[in-house]
């Protein structure tokens, strides 16, 4: 049998809680919009040898997928599943 037992976490530092073994770590959250600066802090700061895993995936923002695949060569990328659906707000 197959199943899944999802582990939620609320942000990419939020490595205090539960630290079982996962199948699949996803980084994701965010819109796809160019200009991002404080999500490339936080990719840069996110440390994923915190958590225990067997694979690593990266569903955020498009436009920072590059930077995660630079940080974490094993990744894999996952489309980003808020890309068609919110947009950002224009002033």
């Amino acid at each position: 049998m197959a199943g899944a037992n999802p582990v939620f976490v609320c942000g990419l530092d939020d490595h205090t809680r539960n630290t079982d073994r996962v199948d699949i770590l996803v980084a994701g959250g965010g819109i796809d919009c160019a200009e991002a600066a404080p999500l490339e802090q936080r990719l840069r700061r996110f440390d994923a040898s915190k958590y225990r895993f067997s694979a690593l995936a990266y569903t955020g923002n498009r436009y920072y997928a590059d930077l995660f695949l630079e940080l974490f060569p094993q990744a894999t990328v996952v489309a980003n599943p808020l890309a068609d659906r919110v947009q950002p707000l224009q002033n």
